[in-house]
């Protein structure tokens, strides 16, 4: 984005310094040709022209005159553009010249055009205008200043002549002058009303996309990749910060940074926690006030020196808080902007609108996972309150009246009480069995082979229900025997590569494949999807690879990720069996 530029320079005004420049360029180049016919009266001198000495000295003068201006074009330039009064001292010279190689019959007559030529293109029809008038009284009192010998022969048709010359050439060039200034100005509102239009037509393009994103996306990483990604590749901006609220702890965290080049050799971590209730500065400014803050003077944006030169790299920087309904779910900062200048108010006005969209589409999947939890938790009650009744309930009730039975057969009938009770016996066993699949069921975060397979399964029909994906997964007999916390590490490998490969990859093959050998356990996930560069990936940008990343490494192991364009994707995990307890068989 051009308005975003190191260094601010207007376009209009830029193209029309070097357009002046050009036509001044073009008036030296005139003026050096009027002299043609100065040197070809010298060569061959006649009557009607003056004396060749005359000629000769008036040439050598016009000649320093061209040199001076040519050798410093740019300051004579800038200087009659600031001081257009300037213009009188060439008036005076080219009269002088005229005035001494015999007015209406020098051959200085062209070059005395040049400064109403000038005058007219730069100053338009009235500075042309003005500066034939005076020429042309300057002219006049050339002629009454020639010695009466030479005025007596004055052609005074052809001086009229001369001087009517003056006020159409001012007249002629002065107005195409002011059309084409005309022009450019109307040039110029087209080309700002298009940058305009192009800008909209950018924040209406990544608007759309962020709607279109929220009505497919669960995952609010994935919406702040896409937020700091369109402000860095499709806004042009330098660096942009995501960050969002966590309302249980009062903390910001889930920090996400997109820059076009890596310049900070301590990263801010992703899972890194900024208190809300500590601290000062801007950052805290605007989020406790809801409200944009601009910083251009480099003031830390907090004052923990841990954070402050990781959050903001800039001297110049925007904070906006993402706000759905007054409340704040954290906030986006728009990084090393040009420190020669603040925002303009347009720039701020398309900033606001992709915060506040990025807020709406934020706080709608927060919402939708918020209550996606709620109805898992009631529909979880619902199912164990079901069981307990179905089950355990009855088995109770029976013990009950059982027991009611017992309690009214004594004293007087021991041996049948006796055999009651022994009735009893293998309801109980029952009760126990069925209360002991209660809590095994309640118990979430136990994954075995079958609802290893299974969560994977309704895991791929949730992101992927309207597309058919194959899923073919491969465990090994002993997979049970893992302990629970690597079984579970084992899922959310392969469970973040295989939502990779469905989201990202277009694949339509994806196979989960477990080993277990003696040193080792192995987790590959393949697909047959487009593929990608993995040189050209920074694993530290890109939240799925860094989580698989360090769920392998806290468990000791390695990762390895395997990938071509249009070749598929390979990611195998390898964890050494140290650090890996086994289960007893059950």
């Amino acid at each position: 984005m051009s308005s975003l530029a190191d260094f601010r320079i207007s376009q209009p005004n830029l193209e029309r310094s070097v357009q002046r420049q050009r036509v001044f360029r073009y008036l030296l180049v005139l003026r050096w040709t009027t002299l043609v016919p100065v040197l070809a009266a010298i060569l061959a001198p006649s009557p009607a022209t003056a004396a060749s000495s005359a000629l000769t000295q008036a040439l050598l003068l016009a000649i320093v005159i061209n040199a001076a201006l040519t050798l410093f074009q740019k300051q004579i330039n800038s200087l009659l553009n600031a001081y257009p009064i300037l213009l009188g001292i060439d008036l005076l010279l080219t009269a002088f010249l005229v005035w001494t190689t015999g007015a209406e019959a020098s051959p200085f007559y062209l070059y005395s055009l040049t400064p109403i030529l000038g005058a007219a293109y730069f100053f338009r029809i009235r500075g042309g205008l003005i500066t034939a008038l005076c020429y042309t009284a300057l002219y006049l009192a050339a002629v009454f200043m020639l010695p009466p010998q030479v005025a007596g022969e004055i052609n005074l048709s052809l001086a009229v002549g001369q001087m009517i010359g003056f006020f159409v050439i001012a007249l002629v060039f002065g107005y195409a002058s002011q059309l084409l200034a005309e022009l450019q100005h109307t040039h110029d509102e087209l080309t700002a009303s298009n940058a305009e239009l192009s800008r909209r037509n950018r924040d209406l393009h990544l608007l759309q996309s962020l709607t279109l994103l929220l009505q497919s996306s669960v995952d609010p990483t994935e919406l702040e990749e896409y937020i700091v990604r369109g402000l860095v590749e499709e806004m042009g901006y330098r660096r942009a910060v995501i960050g969002l609220l966590d309302q249980d702890r009062n903390v910001l965290s889930s920090w996400l940074v997109q820059e076009r080049q890596t310049a900070n050799e301590r990263p801010l971590g992703h899972t890194e926690l900024i208190s809300l209730t500590e601290g000062f500065g801007p950052l805290m400014d605007a989020l406790h006030g809801k409200r944009v803050v601009e910083i251009s003077d480099g003031r830390p944006a907090t004052d923990s020196s841990g954070f402050a030169g990781r959050l903001v790299m800039g001297e110049h920087y925007l904070l906006l808080p993402l706000v759905l309904r007054e409340n704040l779910l954290g906030i986006l900062i728009v990084d090393e902007l040009p420190a020669t200048a603040r925002l303009t108010s347009a720039e701020l006005d398309s900033l606001e609108r992709l915060a506040a969209h990025a807020g709406v589409a934020l706080g709608s999947v927060r919402l939708c996972i918020n209550r996606a939890q709620q109805q898992a938790v009631l529909d979880e009650r619902n199912r164990i309150a079901a069981d307990l009744h179905d089950s355990i309930s009855q088995v109770l009730y029976g013990l009950a009246y059982g027991l009611d039975a017992c309690v009214q057969l004594l004293p007087g009938h021991p041996e049948t009480v006796r055999q009651e009770l022994q009735k009893l016996q293998p309801v109980v066993a029952d009760g126990q069995a069925q209360m002991r699949k209660a809590i095994f069921d309640m118990r979430s975060d136990e994954i075995l082979s079958d609802t290893f397979s299974a969560r994977l399964h309704r895991h791929l029909h949730a992101i992927c229900p309207a597309r058919k994906l194959a899923l073919r997964i491969e465990l090994p007999g002993d997979f049970d025997r893992l302990d629970s916390e690597t079984r579970r590490h084992l899922y959310r490998i392969a469970q973040e590569a295989m939502t990779n490969a469905a989201k990202h990859a277009a694949a339509h093959r994806i196979v989960v494949t477990v080993t277990t050998a003696q040193e080792s356990v192995q987790v590959r996930v393949e697909d047959d999807g487009r593929g990608f560069d993995v040189t050209h990936v920074d694993r530290v940008q890109h939240l799925g690879i860094q989580s698989m990343t360090e769920r392998v490494e806290q468990l000791g192991g390695v990762l390895d990720i395997r990938s071509a364009p249009d070749q598929g994707t390979l990611v195998a995990a390898k964890i050494p069996q140290s650090h890996l307890a086994a289960l007893p068989t059950p």
